[in-house]
Parts: structure tokens; sequence; C-alpha cells
């Protein structure tokens, strides 16, 4: 990921700095996300202008953004703050090929705290408080369905959510994996004192993590 940082033209940006960057599962499309700019840049990792990433997509919002995420199809998921004092928080979906709003047939509200990412397959796996489950939506035109529903252990939290459909979880000073095909998790970490920041841990913290263990 560092290597590819290095080739972005922040010019795109408004010379602002980049806050966010997302990459899709497959790893041939990357967007980043400048706060100070209020600007989301879309580029093709494999296609490049000497050093340069080549611009795919650019446009402005209108709202401050919390997390994005990417798929591999260039669907774009936002997190944005509804109430601008960050109690609601609300997902929003664009198609960045089409130029297309997309809406969810359960289209839920959130407070203080949730986490999405696209998975493999393309589909849109989501989490929120205080609902505790995890929700997986596939596309289907302008709306996307929900497909399958699951409810988060008794005692567990969501800490994040990986392309692979895998959930980590926090629970009794501990961090697990949980996977949702099988609906089964092991322990990966443990600590003799609680662990105060877990919901800070992305991906990248979990996934550093564990090549270390």
């Amino acid at each position: 990921m560092n290597a590819v940082a290095t080739e972005i033209d922040i010019d795109q940006h408004n010379n602002k700095p980049i806050t966010m960057i997302t990459i899709s599962p497959d790893g041939k499309y990357l967007v980043t996300y400048s706060k100070d700019d209020q600007s989301i840049v879309g580029w093709n990792v494999e296609d490049k202008d000497e050093n340069l990433l080549k611009l795919y997509k650019k446009f402005k919002l209108s709202n401050k953004t919390d997390e994005i995420c990417v798929s591999n199809d260039k669907i774009l998921a936002r997190l944005y703050d509804m109430s601008n004092k960050g109690a609601i928080t609300k997902v929003r979906i664009y198609d960045m090929k089409n130029n297309q709003n997309i809406k969810l047939d359960l289209d839920l509200h959130y407070y203080n705290y949730c986490k999405f990412n696209f998975n493999s397959k393309g589909e849109l796996v989501l989490y929120g408080e205080p609902l505790d489950k995890i929700y997986a939506y596939s596309k289907n035109s302008s709306k996307w369905k929900c497909e399958r529903i699951y409810k988060i252990p008794n005692g567990f939290e969501a800490i994040n959510i990986s392309k692979d459909d895998k959930i980590f979880l926090y629970s009794d000073n501990s961090i697990y994996e949980w996977n949702l095909i099988t609906e089964k998790s092991i322990k990966i970490f443990n600590s003799d004192e609680k662990i105060c920041d877990y919901k800070v841990l992305n991906i990248s913290d979990i996934e550093l993590f564990l090549k270390s263990i």
C-alpha cells in the first residue's frame, strides 16, 4: 500500500492532505478522500502515467465522511454524520461507473458506531450499534437487497469487517475472528487488561498484528 500511495497525485485534492485511503478487494481500484477538501478521487491501480496513477473519477461531497470502502465494481460506500453532531450516522452508496446513487432495502440509521466493507463477491457487509447485527446486501438494480442477517453472539462487540466474510469481535479483553460462513470463531489475541481503544482498530491494524504473532 505504501508504494501505491507515493504515486497518488495530491493535486487532485487541491493539495489538501489525503485523510483516508481504501482499496477494492481485488486490489485493482483505489479511492482517496480528503477531509479538508471534501473530495473523493478514484484511481485505477493498474493504469499509470509514468509514475502516477491515472485519475478515474473525482467528485465533491456536501457533508463530512467518516468511513469509506469500495467494491471491485467501483461501488463506493461511505459513512456520514446526519446530525453534524456525531450522534446519528448513515451509509450512502454510489455507483462510480454509472454515476448512480444506490438505496438499501433496509435503510437503517446507526448511533455512534458503524463498520462496513465489501467482500470479494461484491456484497456490502455492514454492522451498526445499537442493533448488534450483521447485514449482507447484494446488488439488485438501483436498490440493494438484504440477503443475510447475522446476530452478534451474546457478550461480543464487532470491531471491524474484512473482505473475506470475517468479523473481528471483542469480548472480555480478547479479540476474536468470527467467520460468517461457518459462524465459528477463534480467539486471536488476549490481554490481562481492558483494551481501551479496540473500536479504533482498522483492518490494516488487525492484519499487521496477525502477521506479527
